[in-house]
C-alpha cells in the first residue's frame, strides 16, 4: 500500500531556507544565553578556534540570516487557531497511543528566546518538542499536531494525553516573568483547547488537575515563579474560564423621562375645581381636572422641557392665574 504523505511544505522561493543544518543548529545555539541552554539540558563544543566572542557574533549572523520558518500543511491535523505558523519538520513527537487529549501543561522556556533559537534547540540533540511555543512579541508557533504527543515534560505518562505550551519570559532568572502579551496568549489558547476537547479546567498539588506544572512531573523549577503562581492561585484557571464563561452582559437600565407639568391649584371639591377651570378657559387657556387622592387638580399642559413649560407659567401669570412646574417621572 502506498504510504501517505502526512507533511508538505509550501516551498515559496525555492531558495527560503526551510530548515537548519547541522552546523546552522551549532551557530545558532551559540546565540542562547547559557542559562537557558543549562535549563533544557544541551552543552556546547567549545573546542575551535574561534574566541567565544567571534563564536556568539558568528551565531548571532545565521540567526539573522535565517527566514521565519515556512508555513506547513496541516493535512487534517488540527492546531490552535492562534498559531501563526505551523513548523513541524523536526517530527519530534509521536502517537497517544488511543488516548485524547485531557490535559494541559505549561512550561516556561527559560529565556526570551526567538523562534531560531528555539527551533535550533529542538534541532539539537534535546528530544523535545511542545504543542506551541509563544513568543513575548505574540508570535505563536505549532510543532506538534494536538492529536499528537508533543515530547515536553520528560514524562511519558504525562505528556501521554497532554497538550503543552512552552511560553518565552521576558526577564531571565530571578522571577522568570512572562510578557502580559504572551500570558493572555497562553489563557486564549488554553481556553480554545478547553473549548475543542470538553477539557474542565482546573489545578491541584500532585499533577491531579486537568492544568499541571512540568516540576509536578519533574524536578525542574519550570514554569518558573511567575506562572507557578498563576497557576497555584488560580488565577490561570479563572482566567481560562472568564473566556469559557463570559458573565451575561448587563441590561441597560431604561432611561426614565422626566416630563414637567403645569398645574394651577388644588382642591377638595369637584364643583370649586371646575369653576376654576372655567376661568381659566375664559381666559384663552386649555385646562383639565385630575382626581389624586382626595383632591381635584388642574393641569393646563405637559412638556417635556422645562423650559416650554415655564413660558406656559409666564403666560398664565401674566393673566393673574398662579401656576407651579411638576415633575412627573
Amino acid at each position: 500500500m502506498e504510504e501517505k504523505e502526512v507533511f508538505s511544505f509550501d516551498m515559496g522561493d525555492p531558495t527560503e531556507v526551510i530548515s537548519m543544518t547541522d552546523e546552522e543548529v551549532k551557530e545558532v545555539l551559540k546565540t542562547i544565553p547559557q542559562e537557558t541552554l543549562d535549563a533544557y539540558g544541551i552543552g556546547l563544543d567549545s573546542k575551535g578556534d574561534d574566541t567565544p566572542e567571534e563564536a556568539e557574533e558568528e551565531g548571532k549572523a545565521y540567526a539573522i540570516k535565517l527566514l521565519s520558518p515556512t508555513r506547513m500543511v496541516r493535512e487534517g491535523y488540527t492546531c490552535t487557531d492562534h498559531a501563526d505558523y505551523y513548523w513541524w519538520d523536526h517530527q519530534k513527537w509521536s502517537g497517544r497511543d488511543g488516548k485524547k487529549p485531557g490535559f494541559i501543561i505549561p512550561h516556561h522556556m527559560a529565556g526570551n528566546l526567538t523562534v531560531e533559537q528555539f527551533y535550533a534547540i529542538m534541532k539539537s540533540t534535546r528530544q523535545m518538542s511542545p504543542t506551541v511555543s509563544i513568543h513575548t512579541d505574540g508570535t505563536v508557533y505549532a510543532w506538534v499536531p494536538e492529536e499528537m504527543r508533543p515530547w515536553t515534560t520528560g514524562s511519558y505518562t504525562a505528556d501521554q494525553d497532554a497538550l503543552t505550551m512552552e511560553i518565552a519570559n521576558d526577564e531571565i532568572g530571578g522571577d522568570w516573568h512572562i510578557s502580559d502579551t504572551a500570558y493572555n496568549l497562553a489563557v486564549a489558547i488554553a481556553a480554545e483547547w478547553c473549548k475543542r476537547y470538553g477539557i474542565d479546567p482546573y489545578w491541584k498539588p500532585g499533577a491531579m488537575g486537568t492544568i499541571q506544572e512540568h516540576k509536578q512531573w519533574a524536578s525542574t523549577a519550570c514554569p518558573g515563579p511567575y506562572m507557578s503562581r498563576k497557576i497555584e492561585s488560580g488565577q490561570f484557571e479563572a482566567d481560562i474560564r472568564a473566556i469559557l464563561n463570559p458573565p451575561a452582559p448587563t441590561p441597560k437600565p431604561t432611561p426614565t423621562t422626566v416630563k414637567f407639568r403645569v398645574q394651577s391649584g388644588a382642591f377638595k371639591s369637584e364643583e370649586n375645581c371646575d369653576a376654576w377651570i372655567n376661568t381659566i378657559h375664559q381666559k384663552g387657556f386649555k385646562a383639565i381636572k385630575k382626581k389624586d387622592g382626595n383632591l381635584w387638580k388642574v393641569q393646563c399642559g405637559i412638556f417635556e422641557s422645562k423650559d416650554n413649560a415655564q413660558k406656559l407659567v409666564d403666560q398664565l401669570k401674566a393673566k393673574g392665574i398662579t401656576a407651579a412646574i411638576l415633575e412627573v417621572k
